[in-house]
């Protein structure tokens, strides 16, 4: 073999080693998925329908941890609104809200992949919590 098949061989050996390095260099790590949101956000809207002041507290999960936690007294006023925001980033699970008064307990969950903002206008009423849930951005909406 001489000096010149030597370095040709030897170029092409690093250049195909190179290409499979640069092939192999995103296996050990997953990419965040295309269109996949880096953080969720839901905002909770709860006013009190009773003629008396109603405890209440409101929860979210997401992937599984307490987001957050939110809890205190809605006043005996229908017009009035006590309005929460929570943000959290996206995992692999669904996320999850409720609310929670003296009289019982709702909620539901939800993709945050699909619906990165997911409003919940709630309402206690008798003492009991009822909502319903709208989501404002979906997947690939800006």
């Amino acid at each position: 073999m001489t000096r010149e098949t030597r370095r040709t061989r030897r170029g092409a050996l690093a250049l195909v080693g190179s290409a499979l390095a640069a092939g192999l260099a995103g296996c050990t790590t997953t990419p965040p998925a295309a269109g996949r949101p880096p953080e969720a956000q839901v905002t909770v809207r709860l006013t009190n329908r009773d003629d008396v002041e109603r405890a209440f507290e409101v929860v979210v999960r997401g992937s599984d941890t307490v987001t957050d936690r939110f809890s205190g007294t809605l006043p005996a006023d229908a017009s009035q609104r006590v309005e929460l925001i929570a943000t959290f980033r996206v995992g692999d699970g669904p996320a999850e809200f409720s609310v929670e008064t003296a009289g019982g307990r709702t909620g539901r969950t939800w993709d945050p992949v699909e619906c990165a903002e997911f409003r919940v206008d709630a309402a206690v009423d008798g003492g009991t919590p009822t909502f319903e849930a709208t989501c404002e951005r979906g997947r690939g909406e800006q």
